[in-house]
């Protein structure tokens, strides 16, 4: 232990009249160099425990990592034989369904393919049919034309039959006027 060495002027009393504080008294002065030595023995021996403490703390931790370590790859072996087995299911499984979905694709491109042909030849006898019906449309109008000209030339024929009628009956009549005048004058 080291005892600071203490200068006693500093003790003895600066002036006389008015009493000094309490902390510039020699009991408080004693008292406060032994708790600074008091602490600073504490602090030296709390090392030394904290150094032996950290070190079989870190001993711990050496043995302790490599236990968990050797632990470790245990069961990384034991994953990894899983996970190879699980890879190889799953991949089976993989092709399975990629089968499946191959011919899955195949009857949907079939089927797209028949309703295309389907949805085509319909299309053609739409058109087929839309140009039958377009070609009596323009027949019947045709025809409907011809009996409308036909109709008016006939109605022609019989307004000037009635016209050149009435004109050879007007005749007649005014013959049959211009001799009854004839007789009667």
């Amino acid at each position: 232990m080291e005892m600071a060495a203490v200068d006693k002027s500093s003790l003895e009393p600066k002036y006389t009249g008015v009493p000094r504080r309490y902390e510039e008294t020699k009991p408080a002065l004693t008292q406060g160099f032994t708790h600074h030595s008091i602490l600073d023995i504490g602090h030296k021996l709390h090392s030394k425990v904290q150094l032996t403490a950290d070190q079989q703390r870190d001993h711990a931790v050496k043995e302790t990592e490599a236990l968990v370590w050797e632990e470790a790859e245990k069961v990384k072996q034991k994953a990894l034989e899983a996970a190879l087995l699980q890879a190889q299911a799953e991949k089976e499984r993989e092709i399975k369904n990629i089968r499946k979905q191959y011919e899955k694709e195949l009857k949907e491109e079939g089927l797209r393919v028949e309703g295309e042909m389907n949805k085509r030849m319909l299309q053609q006898l739409k058109k087929e049919r839309k140009e039958a019906e377009d070609k009596l449309h323009d027949s019947l109008r045709r025809a409907q034309e011809e009996f409308a000209a036909q109709k008016v030339a006939a109605v022609k024929a019989a307004k000037e039959e009635e016209q050149r009628m009435a004109a050879a009956a007007a005749d007649r009549v005014a013959q049959m006027k211009a001799a009854e005048a004839t007789e009667t004058a």
